[in-house]
């Protein structure tokens, strides 16, 4: 079953196995494969005591949440059922959420599942934070948060200036809304303590920031405290954050830095389950 589920099942092979299949709905396959479904970080998420069945943008990935809620049999499941809501844009931050919203997840998704959240008791006040579109910057449009930026640490984050200090950020408390017209990383000092430390990606050097923010920079996992994993070959960014007392464990990761038209890295491929 599991098989089936990822790899796929063609007519050929449904015939194979007794099936009355004369020609599949959609091309070859009966059931198409899963084939983003390394990427665990985004079709659930979870908040405290809430796990949250996310609602997937691309059609290839709209299987995915039902099959990871399946899986992992939460006890308290919140699922989004108007817009899309998706976790590369997901960062819980004790008591609040900071959430990007454009290509992946959408203003409705947001509209439907952060006031539950608030309403369940998981968060009292979130950051959304609006990213540039495909459509509307070509080459520059953003897919996740989580490609943009990182929080390494309770005092640290890592940044793509260039782009993030032109991002519009709101904030919502309570059943209100209100533009916040700082930058956001002036924002998360409200956040993170007014000391915080903004490693920005390539230390915002347009060439080295542009190269090491496509080479997802920002996309790490958090194993520890001021412990990470991260790609190697930005080096850059990867000294700046051993400088800010970072410690790294880096890996090649060359064939998944190429997979499909979306960049993936490593805080893709994870779905935490508690916060240590």
């Amino acid at each position: 079953m599991a098989e089936i589920l990822i790899s796929g099942l063609t007519a050929k092979e449904a015939k194979e196995m007794g099936a009355n299949v004369l020609i599949p709905e959609n091309e070859e396959f009966c059931v198409k494969p899963l084939v983003n479904i390394m990427f665990t970080r985004d079709p659930g998420m979870v908040l405290g005591g809430t796990y949250v069945s996310g609602k997937m943008r691309w059609e290839s990935r709209r299987r995915e949440p039902e099959i990871f809620t399946a899986i992992l049999k939460p006890k308290n499941v919140l699922k989004v059922e108007k817009g899309f809501f998706e976790g590369g844009d997901f960062f819980p931050l004790d008591g609040r959420l900071l959430m990007g919203f454009g290509t992946r997840s959408s203003g409705l998704g947001l509209s439907y599942t952060v006031p539950k959240l608030m309403e369940s008791g998981e968060i009292d006040e979130a950051i959304l934070v609006k990213l540039d579109t495909p459509e509307l910057h070509p080459n520059k449009g953003i897919g996740h948060l989580d490609t943009v930026m990182g929080i390494p640490a309770q005092d640290v984050i890592v940044y793509y200036k260039s782009l993030l200090d032109k991002s519009s950020v709101y904030l919502y408390k309570g059943k209100e809304i209100v533009r916040d017209n700082r930058v956001l990383s002036e924002v998360m000092k409200d956040y993170l303590g007014h000391d915080l430390r903004i490693v920005n990606i390539g230390n915002a050097e347009y060439y080295a920031e542009e190269r090491e923010h496509w080479l997802l920079a920002s996309n790490i996992i958090v194993v520890g405290k001021n412990k990470i994993i991260a790609y190697e070959h930005n080096r850059l960014t990867n000294r700046l954050m051993t400088e800010a007392g970072i410690e790294i464990i880096t890996f090649k990761g060359n064939e998944i830095i190429k997979e499909g038209g979306e960049r993936s890295g490593p805080r893709c491929m994870t779905l935490p389950l508690q916060k240590y």
